[in-house]
């Protein structure tokens, strides 16, 4: 059985151990790298849910500040070529730069009293108000302008144990896409000021809005994996030969009763005479005492997967 399904509507005990989303991933391509290179991109594999191959490229890059690789890996979801580096840009007044850092963070623990502060990582991580399973992460990286005067973006990234990774950099890049040039954001930005309360509000309505549209995985990941290439035809003389009709098999035929009539038909059954021993037969079934559960969230899920071994009669119960 093949089954599509976003990640995210899986039943928690059937989610795979080794998902996108899981804490303890790990690409398989990492060993031929420093091992601090490895922990820092294991790190953006695993919390900003970037792909392994960009992931790399990037790292090989030539910056091993985590900030600015996260900056970079933001650039390329964006679609962007040009990267900065910690040699751009106007010379920094550190110590105002920090003293507006330290009252940003400061306005943002006011506000949202579930925020966290990592001193060692300079990493602000602040969970959606209507999402607090998915955070809203800025590095204050000491190689970044951020905020002052003609400043960029700052390291921005999407982290959530329960969101798939295509989830989070979607999130992300709706978040750079209302800070691209020319946006008030960005014209705030540019002019010294703090972005941070605006970018939770975006990520925050945006994680509500894809609840009833999701976006599409290609869409998400254009600008990180490469389009596989269209393949061509030799012209010959069965090119335009049209395909034979798909012949109707017995298992397309769909059951095309109402739902009176499968319950009248139903209820017939009920009033025959081998029903009641047929009932005996299936209580005694293994699956007969979760059959509440089962209706229960068949009724509350957009997907349920019933998983048991042969010889359980899930499909007779």
């Amino acid at each position: 059985m093949l089954l599509h399904l976003p990640e995210s509507d899986l039943p928690a005990q059937f989610k795979s151990q080794r998902t996108s989303s899981d804490p303890f991933v790990r690409g398989g391509n990492l060993k031929n790298i420093p091992i601090a290179e490895q922990w820092l991109a294991n790190r953006a594999i695993k919390e900003g849910g970037w792909p392994e191959g960009t992931v790399l490229d990037v790292i090989q890059s030539g910056t091993t500040d985590w900030g600015l690789i996260v900056e970079r890996l933001g650039r390329r979801l964006s679609g962007y070529s040009f990267e900065h580096n910690s040699a751009e840009g106007p010379v920094l007044d550190t110590s105002e730069r920090e003293m507006k850092r330290s009252e940003e963070i400061d306005a943002i623990r006011s506000v949202y009293p579930d925020a966290q502060y990592d001193p060692e990582t300079a990493t602000l991580s602040v969970p959606l108000p209507n999402d607090p399973d998915t955070y809203l992460n800025v590095i204050f990286s000491p190689l970044h302008p951020y905020p002052g005067i003609n400043s960029r973006v700052p390291p921005l990234f999407i982290s959530s144990t329960k969101r798939p990774s295509y989830i989070k950099l979607h999130l992300l890049s709706h978040l750079l896409a209302a800070l691209r040039p020319g946006s008030d954001l960005e014209l705030s930005l540019a002019s010294g000021e703090g972005i941070m309360f605006e970018a939770i509000d975006i990520a925050d309505n945006e994680s509500l809005r894809i609840l009833d549209s999701p976006p599409e995985i290609g869409e998400v990941m254009k600008h990180l994996v490469p389009s596989s290439p269209t393949p061509t035809t030799a012209p010959g003389k069965n090119q335009d030969r049209p395909k034979p009709a798909r012949q109707c098999r017995q298992r397309d035929i769909l059951d095309d009763r109402t739902d009176e009539e499968i319950k009248r038909e139903f209820e017939q059954s009920r009033r025959s005479k081998e029903y009641p021993l047929m009932l005996e037969a299936r209580k005694k079934l293994p699956a007969w005492n979760s059959q509440d559960d089962i209706v229960r969230l068949v009724e509350s899920s957009r997907v349920v997967v019933v998983v048991g071994e042969t010889g359980q009669q899930l499909s007779v119960t």
